[in-house]
């Protein structure tokens, strides 16, 4: 069986982001199969085919791919099982964990909060989190939602999570981890320079909470996740959900042989960083706003075009912006946006392409592994849509 380039062994406390997804697709051949299948324009079931070889060559349990357009036509396909060892298959609205793709909903957020004059983009800790002392004496109290943004702080990538992973107040335990920032040692070197920070998206959170006196989950669930009708939006690991079709999250067996179903997912206190999670269909609710603008008579969020574009553009000379990663496609037309998420269980990844109203999306039910193996997907839809050439 195809192996991708490494296996995990142990769940990982840490949601990355691969920042190889914001320099290509991968170019990797998909295989032939899928290949000749896709490029048969008369098959109604090209794509699914195509994502079927895909994920048989490669002895993955399930995987989705499709793509949203600005008018909300959804293409949509998956295969495979939801859990290794059972025939239960894969439905179109089955669970997925989104992992660090949660980021950019937090973001979406704060844009509502700044745009309502409850927050602003240089807001500073400090000015925040006006009851922590601490920070008021250390040089993390000047950084910025800007800086949280576009992980510039100069924080680390991650908080001792554990510590926290049996907290039941998620907002008291996210306030002592404010309050653990401020005393972390300072590097000039280190602030100012991208450095990928799950940390700052917490906080970014967390200063919602501040606001409101109430959690992030309730928050978002309430003025993103309901205005849009996501109503499989959850938090954490899906598979305890009686209402909604679940995955389960895979890991690779001590062998690398065989897949191992695992109910897990990193502690509630990370959640503005990455422990979302919902169905196929819902997400592309959420992706497709993304593509709209406020001008458009049925765009359904509170947040006018100077803090949208905020969003979409970095401020501070990154690739990155407001949950999203940044650059140019040929195929887009122009910008992209781009984010992947994982929790080292359950694996997601989609580009955007705003000028030509197109999103691309693809995920799987096992963790980082499936990065080069959804970028196929992706190859895959791309292909389905005329947008790349077939190669042989």
């Amino acid at each position: 069986m195809p192996r991708a380039p490494f296996s995990l062994r142990f769940i990982s406390l840490a949601i990355s982001f691969a920042l190889t997804s914001l320099t290509s697709i991968y170019s990797q051949e998909i295989p032939s199969a899928a290949t000749n299948k896709a490029d048969s324009e008369n098959s109604k079931n090209s794509l699914y085919d195509g994502l079927e070889s895909i994920r048989s060559h490669f002895g993955f349990p399930g995987m989705a791919c499709g793509r949203i357009t600005k008018d909300g036509a959804l293409t949509l396909e998956v295969c495979g099982v939801a859990k290794q060892g059972e025939t239960t298959r894969l439905e179109k609205n089955s669970l997925m964990h989104l992992g660090s793709c949660t980021k950019s909903m937090t973001a979406t957020l704060v844009a509502i909060y700044v745009e309502e004059g409850k927050l602003r983009w240089d807001s500073s800790l400090k000015s925040i989190f006006e009851d922590l002392p601490e920070l008021k004496k250390s040089p993390w109290g000047d950084i910025t939602v800007n800086e949280l943004l576009e992980h510039t702080s100069g924080l680390p990538a991650n908080a001792a999570w554990s510590k926290w992973s049996k907290a039941t107040d998620r907002v008291k335990a996210r306030h002592e981890i404010a309050a653990w920032v401020a005393n972390l040692p300072w590097d000039d070197k280190r602030h100012g320079a991208f450095d990928y920070s799950n940390v700052g998206y917490m906080l970014l959170g967390h200063a919602i909470e501040q606001l409101e006196k109430r959690s992030w989950e309730e928050i978002i669930s309430e003025r993103l996740f309901r205005p849009l009708s996501m109503k499989s939006a959850g938090f954490g690991s899906p598979v305890s959900r009686e209402d909604y079709p679940v995955t389960w999250g895979h890991i690779r067996s001590e062998d690398g042989e065989s897949w191992i179903p695992i109910d897990l997912d990193n502690p509630a206190v990370l959640g503005p960083a990455g422990t979302v999670h919902a169905s196929m269909e819902d997400w592309c609710k959420y992706l497709r706003v993304h593509l709209m603008s406020p001008n458009d008579p049925d765009f359904p969020l509170p947040i006018g075009n100077e803090n949208w574009k905020r969003l979409h553009q970095s401020q501070l000379k990154t690739e990155y912006a407001g949950g999203w990663g940044t650059g140019t496609r040929d195929w887009a037309n122009g910008s992209i946006l781009t984010h992947n998420g994982s929790n080292t269980m359950w694996y997601c990844v989609v580009f955007l392409a705003p000028e030509r109203g197109l999103g691309v999306f693809a995920a799987a039910n096992v963790g980082l592994e499936a990065s080069p193996v959804c970028d196929r997907a992706l190859q895959l839809v791309l292909r389905d849509a005329g947008l790349l050439e077939n190669k042989r």
